[in-house]
């Protein structure tokens, strides 16, 4: 199977909404691996060109993880950046200060948090997590 046929299966199971501003329509998904995560040129500060362009392009989300390379395995060979790992937690724990005391607002559609905790509930349906995993990362 070819580079454009795995673009294409990619692109019919990835998300129906922008993972930035939680709306339908045109947009891309990130290239990154397996992430599954879509967004809009608009929100990503980019123009038009950007949906159809065969430049790659990975999502902040994944940018962060990449780079963070102290993965917490969670199930198999799946898992968690620390960062991903950390908030995972926080959401299991329903807590509303992160590990240095900040406060944090897991419902506010504002934050990153926000935007996570949708991402992270699809991603427990999807490889079969529970709580527990987090716990164990």
């Amino acid at each position: 199977m070819g580079k454009r046929n795995l673009k294409r299966k990619k692109e019919e199971i990835a998300e129906d909404c922008c993972f930035f501003c939680k709306d339908g329509g045109n947009m891309r998904v990130c290239d990154f691996k397996d992430c599954l995560k879509t967004y809009h040129a608009e929100c990503v500060n980019e123009d038009a060109s950007f949906l159809t362009s065969n430049n790659n392009w990975c999502c902040a989300v994944c940018g962060k993880c990449y780079y963070d390379v102290d993965f917490a395995l969670v199930k198999r060979n799946r898992g968690f950046c620390r960062h991903c790992s950390k908030l995972a937690f926080l959401i299991e724990k329903n807590a509303d200060v992160d590990s240095d005391g900040e406060k944090i607002d897991m419902k506010d559609p504002a934050t990153f948090e926000s935007y996570f905790v949708e991402y992270y509930e699809v991603i427990k349906r999807k490889e079969g997590l529970n709580s527990q995993n987090a716990y164990i990362a």
